[in-house]
């Protein structure tokens, strides 16, 4: 048996902290690196002294944000991404991508030739009110039916106006009939909403989520109870690289 879902935290830093990954390393040393996992945001130019003590301090994966209004100035986002999956690659890493589904799309091949494991943040970014995202998901799904991809459920109001939305429902079963060992969930906690209205004191308000909800849709689409392990605590236990525990 594997390290139990229930005491693994898998956290990597928001954009707003840039390559300061001192809060994530603080909560990982906390819980302890037989119970938490990090996901660090690196540039390029770390070096490798850099690189090694963070994967000592229990960080497995590298997150790159093509989301943001910075990413959108990123002429070339596959040089960035190769350059990162080239650094990670040597310790295990996976490289975790928050980025648009058309970009997921427009780049797949290119994503299949990277050295390392991915992680397609956000429900591989789908945004249900655009339309035709049906051709761009087809073009990510052999990522995952593969074994190159994992796609992490997370944040679904990002992409879906509801929890109950029919096409979430829908989607979460096409993904498990894909590959249900190449999918994990993450909660998003605290779930910031960057559309609510910056208030006087520089803070917004977050989306208000019924986390209990959220993971009851999720069960839901899974086939079995089997499923269920996979997603909740096998698939992130091999990810996270947690070493396997006695039953």
């Amino acid at each position: 048996m594997r390290q139990s879902a229930s005491v693994v935290w898998s956290s990597c830093n928001h954009s707003v902290y840039g390559t300061d990954n001192s809060a994530t390393q603080a909560a990982i040393a906390t819980l302890g690196p037989h119970r938490a996992r990090g996901v660090a945001v690196i540039d390029e130019a770390i070096d490798t002294d850099t690189l090694h003590a963070l994967h000592t301090a229990g960080f497995r994966g590298a997150r790159v944000n093509l989301d943001s209004a910075t990413a959108h100035a990123v002429d070339h986002p596959m040089d960035r991404l190769s350059a990162i999956a080239e650094r990670i690659t040597t310790l295990g890493w996976h490289l975790q991508i928050f980025a648009p589904m058309g970009a997921l799309a427009h780049y797949a091949s290119a994503l299949q030739a990277l050295p390392c494991t991915l992680v397609l943040d956000h429900f591989a970014g789908i945004d249900t009110r655009e339309s035709g995202f049906e051709p761009l998901l087809n073009r990510i799904l052999p990522l995952i039916s593969m074994g190159k991809a994992y796609v992490k459920l997370s944040a679904a109001y990002r992409g879906f106006p509801s929890i109950h939305d029919t096409r979430l429902s829908a989607l979460l079963r096409t993904l498990i009939e894909c590959n249900d060992e190449r999918l994990v969930w993450g909660s998003d906690w605290p779930h910031p909403n960057p559309a609510s209205p910056v208030a006087a004191d520089g803070t917004q308000a977050n989306h208000a989520v019924n986390l209990q909800e959220a993971l009851s849709v999720i069960v839901r689409a899974c086939a079995s109870p089997q499923t269920v392990e996979k997603i909740f605590r096998d698939n992130p236990a091999r990810l996270y690289d947690f070493e396997p525990i006695a039953k």
